[in-house]
């Protein structure tokens, strides 16, 4: 299973200063735009990034050019917790003061942070959900502006349906919170990957088949989320970094809504059972193409892999506006 202790975005699209552009580029288009970021202090405003800050852009038509990246090193910053994937975060004023709230979780028991900095975060109390069942990893936080915050997480289930209950297929669902994390109503599955596609005869230790590890960001525009998450196929062709498209005036009711990039075109989910008072719908998932494809695969003999843990789990960006002195 991917891992890693950095930080996701709730960012603004805004460009920062004192940065250098690197793009990603899939089908021609840009898609997102990545540049080094420090700590900045300059008219007012504060960005911090553990590695790159970046701006979204809508996908276009299909054309020749391959997708390519560039990560560039940075300083590490800590946060006073057990992790083991995002820490996603956001800012909110309290009583007239900036306030960052971080969620790391730890298998699968996500926990609660709060403090003026990054520096300067403690643990605030219980975090409840209703969720899922079995661990949830809160990977992105995405607050609508007037006081609700929505939360996109990693659920893993024991591998049922290859009899191998050590093992896990993983999968990607969203919750809410109005009280600043304290409480989050889940709002259900999001994206899962497609019946069958999981191997189940891998030697992976963690994961062996399913889709997981997300970072969310909204668009610039405010109309659409985009979700960059691994999947991990039994087809070594279909592993790598995807994404998926869920449009934000969704987001209370996204069961059934997130489509899902594929050879140029968003697909939508299938109805695979309609929902009745006793059962929720059920939802299929066409598999994604990769915009940034594994070099070695996961679930070949040799237990070594080599692929990105998704395309933003290396970024990370929270900005503030400070009080004018």
């Amino acid at each position: 299973m991917c891992r890693a202790t950095t930080v996701a975005s709730s960012a603004s699209g805004s460009k920062r200063p004192g940065g250098h552009d690197r793009d990603l580029m899939v089908h021609g288009r840009q898609i997102v735009s990545l540049y080094n970021a420090r700590v900045i202090l300059r008219s007012g405003r504060l960005a911090v990034a553990a590695v790159c800050a970046m701006t979204l852009v809508t996908l276009g038509a299909q054309g020749e050019r391959a997708p390519t990246v560039r990560l560039v090193a940075a300083p590490k910053l800590a946060v006073p917790a057990a992790v083991d994937s995002n820490v996603a975060m956001t800012w909110d004023l309290v009583d007239g003061a900036w306030r960052l709230f971080a969620f790391p979780s730890s298998s699968g028991i996500p926990m609660r942070l709060e403090g003026p900095s990054l520096e300067g975060l403690r643990p605030a109390g219980a975090l409840e959900i209703v969720g899922p069942g079995h661990g949830i990893w809160f990977e992105s936080i995405i607050p609508d502006g007037t006081g609700a915050w929505y939360g996109y997480y990693h659920h893993e289930i024991p591998a049922f349906e290859c009899g191998r209950l050590d093992r896990s297929i993983p999968r990607i669902g969203s919750a809410k919170s109005i009280d600043r994390g304290a409480t989050w109503q889940d709002l259900g599955i999001v994206l899962e990957a497609p019946p069958g596609s999981a191997a189940c005869g891998s030697a992976n230790r963690y994961v062996i088949g399913g889709v997981g590890d997300v970072s969310v960001v909204l668009s610039p525009d405010r109309l659409d989320l985009f979700l960059y998450y691994s999947q991990y196929s039994r087809v070594p062709a279909e592993q790598g970094v995807m994404v998926a498209r869920l449009a934000w005036a969704d987001r209370d009711a996204p069961a059934g809504k997130v489509t899902t990039w594929n050879n140029g075109a968003w697909l939508p989910a299938r109805a695979a059972r309609e929902a009745t008072e006793d059962v929720q719908a059920a939802w299929e998932f066409p598999t994604g193409t990769p915009i940034l494809p594994v070099t070695r695969p996961w679930h070949d003999s040799d237990g070594a892999v080599d692929a990105f843990c998704d395309a933003l789990r290396e970024i990370a960006a929270f900005e503030y506006r400070l009080p004018a002195p």
